[in-house]
């Protein structure tokens, strides 16, 4: 399938981004297209420490449109996870990934979205925020 030149040049910018902070996101995630295919990638989430996900690894699909970054991406969980925001199909109930998408939004602020709910612990939460802002 090939990518629209926008949607290409704009993931490939995040790649970029994302390689350029390695050191800091690869404390909290890995994420990668599969067999260089820019619409398909794979992550894992790391729990981190004093929340409920401490110890496990959560793989994620995402699943990005031709539209990307004018439509969100399509995110969902390949690993079992116990969440008033995971769906029993893995599916992500979260706002930036349907009414509050922005362009704006990258797949690093998804992820971050995504593990930040997924963890029950403020003072992590506050963290992300702070990193984030």
């Amino acid at each position: 399938m090939t990518v629209d030149s926008m949607t290409s040049q704009r993931i490939l910018r995040e790649i970029r981004e994302m390689e350029r902070d390695q050191a800091g996101i690869s404390e909290f995630y890995k994420a990668e297209p599969v067999d260089n295919n820019l619409l398909l990638w794979t992550a894992t989430l790391f729990g981190p420490p004093q929340t409920n996900l401490e110890g496990k690894n959560v793989n994620v699909e995402i699943i990005i449109p031709q539209t990307y970054p004018f439509k969100p991406p399509k995110v969902r969980l390949l690993t079992q996870v116990s969440s008033q925001f995971v769906h029993a199909d893995g599916s992500i109930c979260l706002d930036i990934l349907n009414t509050a998408w922005s362009p704006a939004l990258t797949i690093d602020r998804v992820l971050l979205s995504l593990l930040s709910v997924l963890t029950d612990s403020p003072i992590f939460r506050e963290r992300l925020r702070r990193r984030a802002d």
